[in-house]
């Protein structure tokens, strides 16, 4: 909820793209 797609970034396998942004 505090990322710009947590749901998307989940299926892209960015989970660490998203905490470092």
């Amino acid at each position: 909820p505090k990322g710009p797609l947590p749901a998307q970034a989940k299926m892209r396998g960015v989970q660490r793209t998203v905490r470092r942004r």
